[in-house]
């Protein structure tokens, strides 16, 4: 089955979640009309927003894997964000939250290469009860999720046909920390054809006002290991920024 085919069967509302968001009066009247965006100039996009679905949790009938992998497919949710050809999200369940753990913990040791090799950039850690596997709300992108990569335009199959984008906080836990003082990681892993990670980038910030700053760790596997390849430096983006 190919991907758009896929795509196109996973249509089955799973159980209670969605029952019990069908029952809240506000989601009835948000299902009955999407909130809709001005297009005077007709942008492509814009239609595509205005012209969506109610979105919603599906289970998903996934297409026979052309690669490997560790994660167990056979059983798994998934977010229709409700727009024409969106890409949707796969939840992570069960022992799939194991790999996905190893995977993102992983990373930590270049977080920490970075922070004794690079002077000016500050300690960051990844703390796996921080970790989120579900949105703060119905809709919510503040979670960790898996995302199948489509066919390269040209028809082949992917370099790196399986990306999770790992979240360590909520949208209000993000506000709060943007809003004052503090740490923030978010980023993102991708997965080779032979289920290898394949590469990784990491995002932190360090929140402190017109002071705060974020640094990209850039993670590139060579030959059999991963190695840290890059740190990009925006120091004081609110002021003045400046970017290595």
């Amino acid at each position: 089955m190919g991907f758009l085919n896929w795509m196109k069967k996973a249509t089955k509302v799973i159980g209670k979640m969605a029952e019990e968001a069908a029952e809240e009066p506000l989601e009835e009247k948000s299902s009955a009309k999407c909130s809709q965006v001005p297009n005077p100039n007709h942008d492509p996009y814009l239609e595509k927003w205005n012209n969506r679905k109610p979105s919603r949790i599906i289970n998903l009938e996934m297409p026979e894997l052309t690669f490997q992998t560790r994660y167990d497919f056979s059983k798994v949710r998934g977010f229709d964000f409700g727009m024409e050809n969106n890409r949707i999200s796969i939840f992570i369940d069960g022992k799939n939250q194991k790999i996905a753990k190893e995977d993102i913990l992983k990373l930590n040791a270049f977080l920490s290469q970075g922070y004794k090799k690079e002077t000016d950039v500050p300690e960051f850690h990844i703390e796996a009860d921080s970790i989120r596997f579900e949105p703060s709300e119905r809709g919510g992108d503040d979670y960790t999720r898996l995302f199948m990569m489509p066919p390269t335009p040209t028809g082949k199959k992917p370099k790196y046909p399986l990306k999770m984008s790992f979240c360590l906080m909520s949208h209000d836990e993000q506000w709060k920390v943007s809003s004052g003082k503090g740490k923030e990681i978010f980023g993102h892993i991708y997965y080779l054809q032979d289920g290898n990670v394949g590469k990784a980038e990491v995002i932190c910030w360090k929140h402190q006002g017109k002071k705060s700053s974020y640094f990209v760790f850039h993670i590139r596997r060579s030959s059999n290991e991963l190695l840290l390849s890059k740190i990009e430096k925006h120091i004081n983006c609110f002021s003045e920024c400046t970017c290595t």
